[in-house]
């Protein structure tokens, strides 16, 4: 797969931005996180624009659990 230019690189992600995470958006792409920020960033550098603004949070956030100790009224 041959590499896409900046422009190609922040169109695509301009439009999957709007409806995944940072991480969905890399997935999508075929690149780990790191690889896909230092790339958005790098582009959106020498394109002179902002990286666009993702609008879901990563699912991780929501799985999380919280443990509490039992309370001495659980008996």
């Amino acid at each position: 797969m041959a590499k896409m230019s900046d422009a190609e690189l922040m169109k695509q992600v301009r439009n999957l931005a709007a409806s995944n995470s940072k991480s969905g958006v890399a997935r999508e792409l075929n690149m780990s996180v790191q690889t896909f920020t230092n790339r958005l960033l790098a582009a959106a550098s020498s394109l002179g624009e902002a990286p666009p603004k993702f609008t879901r949070k990563s699912s991780a956030a929501k799985a999380c659990l919280l443990y509490t100790s039992p309370s001495p009224r659980d008996g």
